[in-house]
């Protein structure tokens, strides 16, 4: 290994290390971790010193607001405000009338469920009823039917009754044992 070429290439680093951070620091815009701390410090305290001046006072180095000027911007803020209350008032309307709205919906609801209920409720009853009067004359049918079989066995057994008795009557028309004994 050749120590002078490694010797001369070293302090080739070295010099172009250092040329390239004074050319950085002076012309190439770069700046310290203090440095940019201070300019974000200052930048932060001009945006807030912004937003809290006045309309009307102007910022340091730039020529006073002129008095027309002045007058239309206070017309205009008094306009803004004017439509801000008007929005507001709107807001409040619409949020009432939302609430008059789903309040009537939901008494609506209702309404519809009573009747829809109602409804359930008379036709379970009709169908009770129905059943109630199929029931009713089933059974005023088996007992039509019952009396009807009553009446036909009835019927049979009068006129057995009758044949019974007429065949009675027959045995009845013989003479008396009594004449036969008489010898």
């Amino acid at each position: 290994m050749d120590w002078e070429k490694i010797k001369l290439g070293s302090w080739s680093a070295i010099g172009g290390a250092a040329l390239l951070a004074v050319v950085g620091f002076n012309y190439g815009g770069w700046v310290t971790s203090g440095t940019a701390a201070a300019m974000a410090k200052e930048i932060a305290a001009d945006a807030i010193a912004d937003r809290i001046r006045p309309p009307d006072i102007p910022k340091e180095g730039e020529p006073p607001i002129p008095p027309q000027a002045q007058a239309a911007m206070q017309q205009m803020q008094m306009q803004a405000q004017e439509l801000q209350a008007q929005l507001q008032q709107a807001t409040e309307i619409i949020r009432t009338q939302k609430l008059q709205i789903d309040s009537a919906e939901r008494m609506q609801m209702r309404d519809i469920e009573s009747k829809q209920m109602l409804a359930e409720m008379k036709a379970q009853t009709d169908i009770m009823r129905d059943a109630g009067k199929i029931h009713s004359d089933v059974l005023q049918t088996d007992q039509k039917v019952e009396s009807q079989e009553s009446i036909a066995q009835l019927n049979a057994e009068t006129k057995i009754t009758t044949e019974q008795m007429k065949i009675g009557a027959k045995k009845e028309t013989r003479p008396p044992l009594e004449a036969f004994e008489s010898d």
